[in-house]
């Protein structure tokens, strides 16, 4: 026990995606399950950060930005490619030896990308 409130940290790298690759389903059921989780656990969502994002989704994110609550937006970080291996916008969060080393950290094994573990097929998702 530390005594404090435990935070998340999600890091989405979407390095190489291209609109024809989101999948709605999954999607819906990312939200439905990121709905769940803050049912049982209120603000256990301490940031997100959005790495290497396509211009289409700081247009997307223009969009639906003023519809979200404050706190919402609050939590949201978008780090640009140049700025993906500077460890010091992660380290409020993470320690140098957890944070992947392609965004600047030390660890080399974890976690992967959906790459490393899908190979080159973008529709791997369409029936989770």
């Amino acid at each position: 026990k530390t005594g404090r409130l435990t935070k998340m940290l999600n890091i989405m790298d979407n390095s190489g995606m291209k609109l024809k690759d989101v999948n709605m389903a999954l999607l819906k059921r990312d939200s439905r399950c990121s709905k769940i989780t803050e049912d049982f656990y209120p603000q256990l969502l301490g940031s997100v950060f959005v790495v290497h994002a396509p211009s289409w989704v700081s247009m997307i994110w223009k969009v639906t930005k003023p519809l979200l609550p404050r706190r919402t937006v609050e939590k949201i970080d978008f780090i640009s490619s140049k700025e993906s291996g500077n460890f010091e916008r992660f380290s409020r969060y993470i320690s140098k030896s957890n944070l992947p080393k392609r965004f600047g950290g030390e660890n080399e094994t974890h976690p992967p990308t959906l790459k490393d573990v899908f190979g080159e097929d973008p529709h791997i998702f369409e029936s989770v």
